[in-house]
């Protein structure tokens, strides 16, 4: 008479052999994983290797104030994967070779925006879909599904066109001196405002100061574009609901303005004393340091929100 096994061991299906080909690439060292990966990687660095260097060798490392945040949107896609690097060991690795319509799309882009119309901004973005397109191909659809945002993010390290700042940044100045200007005469400081141009007075004599120009540098630019990296980042990493996710991500724009209005009022204030530390330098450090209040002050919304729904216990069995 046979017995039958209290715990039989299931018949091995191709799903399963499949789910080992991701997983054990970040485990162990599976070779035909880590060299898809590695040339993935080698081919956008050698395919893109010119809008790159202009990336990170000339914009951000000339302009830091501007793009320096740059360098940190391809760690923060890094630990994206890292972070939810069980996800990625349990997905099936597969070719899925429709997705090199996507390569081409991304390389005839690419060649377009790179040769006959020079625009680094959607030639790095071209450069974005092949990295997208590759990662179809070589790992397949649901490897890519999770894979997404991270891909999707490295759009934010991109340095966006003049003529699209230009359109953008004169709506912030706006915002930006209007604002300041209520602010100065909140707190006590005579202010008229021309235009994007801000004439405090003297609280002590009476006497007309140095004009403040809300130039294109104090429209908040540069703050818009890291507070919504930063928003996107904080987001999808330590956000769990979507409405969550939705309601950090809309904050970043409102705090960064919010914040270079008080740095448009500060530069006033201070102007007050010493003329110089409106311009040039002084300028800059005085944005720099107002970074600092303006981080916690969105991370404390993003808290409030993470606090405002609470998970209910477990149950006890």
């Amino acid at each position: 008479m046979s017995t039958v096994s209290a715990n039989p061991t299931p018949a091995p299906s191709s799903e399963a052999g499949e789910v080992s080909a991701l997983g054990e690439m970040l485990k162990t060292r599976n070779p035909a994983a880590w060299i898809s990966l590695g040339l993935l990687i080698a081919v956008v660095v050698w395919f893109g290797w010119e809008t790159i260097w202009r990336q990170l060798g000339m914009f951000s490392w000339t302009r830091k104030e501007d793009w320096g945040h740059s360098y940190i949107v391809p760690l923060v896609s890094v630990y994206f994967i890292w972070m939810h690097r069980k996800l990625f060991q349990a997905v099936p690795m597969r070719r899925f070779w429709p997705g090199t319509m996507l390569v081409v799309l991304g390389v005839m882009t690419y060649f377009y925006f790179h040769t006959m119309f020079s625009n680094h901004m959607f030639a790095g973005g071209a450069l974005i879909l092949i990295v997208a397109g590759l990662t179809l191909t070589l790992f397949g659809p649901r490897a890519f599904a999770l894979a997404f945002f991270p891909i999707a993010f490295l759009g934010l390290g991109v340095t966006v066109a003049e003529a699209v700042m230009i359109q953008i940044t004169f709506k912030l100045q706006n915002i930006a001196a209007i604002g300041a200007n209520i602010m100065l005469n909140t707190v006590g400081v005579e202010t008229r405002l021309q235009g994007n141009v801000l004439y405090p007075v003297n609280p002590f004599t009476n006497e007309d100061m140095e004009p403040l120009n809300v130039a294109q540098a104090c429209s908040g630019m540069r703050m818009v574009i890291a507070f919504v990296a930063l928003s996107v980042a904080v987001a999808f990493l330590s956000c769990r609901e979507w409405w969550q996710r939705i309601a950090v991500v809309m904050l970043g724009v409102p705090v960064a303005i919010f914040m270079n209005v008080v740095r448009v009022a500060v530069l006033g204030i201070v102007s007050i004393w010493k003329p110089e530390l409106a311009q040039g330098d002084a300028h800059m450090l005085i944005g720099m340091v107002l970074l600092v209040p303006a981080f916690f002050l969105f991370m404390g919304c993003v808290w409030v929100l993470k606090n405002m729904v609470r998970e209910p216990a477990e149950a006890v069995s």
